[in-house]
């Protein structure tokens, strides 16, 4: 499993669950994830693909300015 630069855990406690989803059931709002052993329910659904660029907010440097033309320029590096 990977790791993450923020322990997302001891952030959200029980709102936090690190695992793959495995399959989504859309009709019953239902996921099932790699680490759990039954379907988990959902109200809102958000399907984030990663990626291989740095995690968000660590881009250093300055400025806004340069903050915004640094993640603009990450954004056109799609793989």
């Amino acid at each position: 499993m990977a790791t993450t630069t923020i322990d997302f855990k001891a952030a959200y406690g029980s709102n936090f669950l690190l695992g793959t989803v495995t399959s989504i059931d859309l009709n019953k709002k239902q996921i099932v994830v790699n680490t759990v052993n039954e379907p988990l329910k959902y109200t809102d659904l958000v399907i984030a693909v990663g990626s291989v660029g740095p995690f968000p907010g660590k881009i250093f440097v300055q400025t806004a300015v340069e903050a915004a033309a640094k993640y603009s320029e990450l954004g056109n590096e799609v793989h």
